[in-house]
């Protein structure tokens, strides 16, 4: 199997687990809440202990229908034929910020017009955005994040997409990783002839993904 066709492969089983988890958890939270509100509501007077319960069962659905909610948002695709790619990574950004509140600062600054260039490649772009995002938020302690996405206006059309991050990681072990992230945004961008470059910035790590959008 070539590399485009195990990222699409890859992508579709996302696709059909983002289903099931939606269709099979999110029915099985839903029911489980609204038993422990029926128990809460029809508890004695004098059971304030079993309402309490109640309400703690509530609280632990309410945490894990919001655990649900973000590994949706993660595995979902937005469709970018209708959004188009710009408006996916501010809504991508814009969940961040929701998600983290009081953590590092998140910014999005795009260059260029990113309206009319393949879907496939949009797709990959967005994927490779999402992954970075999390690693650095997940491997350092940032205080900002600078994402940046410029299209260049001839040629083959590049989009460069780049991420700075203050998070003091470690480069040359990023680098060197073989975790499944940077495998996967490795893949993604060799099956478009595209390529990712890590580099230290002194505080933290920047990496530069370059795909080719025209030819």
């Amino acid at each position: 199997m070539c590399i485009r066709d195990s990222v699409t492969v890859q992508e579709e089983e996302r696709q059909a687990l983002a289903r099931d988890l939606h269709d099979a958890f999110g029915q099985c939270l839903a029911a489980a809440g609204a038993r422990a509100a029926a128990i809460e509501l029809a508890a004695p007077h004098d059971r304030e202990d079993l309402r309490a319960d109640a309400r703690g069962i509530e609280a632990v659905i309410a945490s894990m229908r919001e655990s649900l909610r973000g590994a949706l948002a993660r595995l979902e695709l937005p469709d970018l034929a209708e959004t188009g790619l710009e408006d996916a990574l501010r809504g991508l950004v814009a969940d961040w910020r929701g998600q983290l509140r009081s953590g590092p600062a998140l910014h999005l600054d795009v260059a260029g017009d990113l309206a009319d260039m393949p879907v496939t490649v949009a797709a990959s772009l967005y994927r490779v955005a999402q992954e970075l995002l999390t690693n650095a938020l997940r491997h350092g302690r940032p205080s900002r994040i600078f994402l940046r996405v410029v299209r260049a206006e001839t040629g083959a059309r590049p989009v460069t997409l780049t991420l700075d991050d203050d998070g003091r990681g470690d480069v040359s072990r990023t680098a060197s990783g073989t975790g499944r992230g940077l495998v996967g945004i490795r893949a993604r961008l060799a099956a478009l002839g595209g390529t990712l470059a890590l580099t230290g910035t002194g505080n933290g790590i920047r990496a530069c993904a370059t795909v080719p959008t025209a030819g």
